[in-house]
């Protein structure tokens, strides 16, 4: 499956399609990814393909490029300082130093946030995810076969896809990912759930404003609002919306198009109770969503226990 840093997202809806609709009984969607093949310019130029060629890629930008723009517009609309986005990246790293598979196990302090050396003003390498290598696998069959196969099957009850343009400046809003919230909205429904009803989000974390802004699409916070959400006793752990559980893109590391695959493995050790020290207490239903980019397509998955 091919798209961007949405396509384990994407292959996992594909191998669920298909067993959903009687094509196949047993799927395996296998994500596998080594970015660290290629460095330097060359590594960003592959990374920066899941932006507009004409009017992104090829006047020299970025995904952290696009993302600073994206992080300054939204500061001066909504009078945030960098600071504020601190508590995302904190939380990542505190998930991230107790999962033994994450790229950085280092916890971070909210005052060394704003000190990080700037990747794309005001993005630095503290609010950006590290590319690394990685690879995750799932096995998808049907309900019947499932329970015979493991003790704790976790359902798929929620699966949306969706897309909007690539070029950030043809989006009607450039501050509200409509793909991520419209693919949210149909996994819901499809879910039978609210916002309010999840237990945990593997949101892609890739910077913190992508953070800020799945939250809002999502539902999870009002528009400007989603930074608020940047406390411990909110997305901890032990918080009302756990995220980056096992140290999300930030810490564990973004394995690019495998990420998805990487986000839905974990989700699942969450709702088997076999998270370890990452462990959500009582979590029974999980949000995992995937963004290509700057958020041109967005795959929302809801799984829930058996």
């Amino acid at each position: 499956m091919e798209a961007g840093d949405a396509s384990g997202g994407a292959a996992l809806r594909q191998a669920y399609i298909a067993v959903a609709g009687g094509l196949a009984e047993v799927a395996m969607v296998l994500g596998v990814e080594k970015p660290t093949d290629i460095v330097g310019h060359e590594r960003t130029s592959a990374f920066a393909y899941v932006l507009d060629a004409e009017l992104e890629a090829e006047l020299g930008a970025t995904p952290a490029a696009m993302a600073g723009l994206l992080m300054r517009r939204y500061m001066h609309e909504y009078g945030y300082e960098l600071a504020d986005f601190g508590g995302f990246s904190v939380n990542a790293h505190a998930n991230g130093a107790r999962n033994q598979l994450a790229m950085y196990r280092n916890t971070l302090r909210a005052e060394k946030f704003t000190r990080a050396p700037v990747v794309a003003d005001p993005v630095s390498l503290f609010d950006a995810a590290p590319e690394g290598d990685g690879a995750a696998a799932l096995i998808i069959t049907t309900t019947e076969r499932a329970r015979d196969m493991v003790s704790s099957p976790v359902a798929i009850t929620g699966s949306a896809l969706a897309t909007d343009f690539l070029a950030v400046q043809n989006r009607r809003d450039p501050l509200f990912l409509s793909a991520a919230a419209e693919s949210a909205s149909k996994a819901y429904q499809q879910a039978g759930i609210a916002p309010d009803d999840v237990d945990l989000f593997e949101v892609h974390d890739s910077f913190t404003i992508m953070t800020t802004l799945a939250l809002e699409a999502a539902g999870f916070a009002e528009r400007g609002q989603g930074v608020a959400l940047a406390q411990e006793d909110v997305i901890g752990l032990a918080g009302s919306l756990p995220l980056a559980t096992f140290g999300g893109l930030k810490a564990r590391g973004h394995a690019g198009g495998a990420t998805g695959v990487l986000q839905t493995v974990e989700a699942v050790l969450q709702l088997r109770g076999a998270a370890g020290e990452n462990q959500v207490p009582g979590a029974r239903t999980a949000m995992v969503q995937g963004l290509a980019g700057t958020g041109a397509t967005a795959v929302t998955h809801i799984l829930q226990t058996i």
